[in-house]
């Protein structure tokens, strides 16, 4: 889930970074917004700082997806690690009975 919502933000970003680009190469300032079925014209000033906000948002989006994600394989690895750290200290455990059980038996008995 949280890589299709990192594969997501990661879209719209290049999406709204193409947007920048065109922006850009706009030099009469007349651009147009898409608003349902109509095309609205809008500032060239207005369309560049809505895109800026857009490129701020979507980062600070997806810095938290990958923070989210970060998190979630850090407490998995912290969960695995002292699981095999228990799995060893009981093999270790039932070793050391085997051993001391299997000593004692060669043992010369009086």
């Amino acid at each position: 889930m949280v890589k299709k919502v990192i594969n997501a933000h990661i879209l719209c970003l290049i999406i709204v970074f193409k947007m920048k680009q065109e922006l850009e190469l706009q030099k009469d300032g007349e651009v147009y917004k898409l608003v349902g079925p109509v095309l609205i014209k809008q500032d060239l000033a207005e369309a560049n700082s809505h895109v800026a906000k857009r490129i701020d948002y979507i980062s600070s989006e997806l810095y938290d997806s990958f923070l989210y994600d970060t998190k979630i394989v850090l407490g998995a690895q912290a969960f695995f690690r002292k699981r095999l750290e228990e799995i060893f200290s009981d093999l270790e455990k039932k070793f050391e009975a085997k051993r001391n059980k299997v000593c004692f038996t060669l043992l010369p008995h009086d």
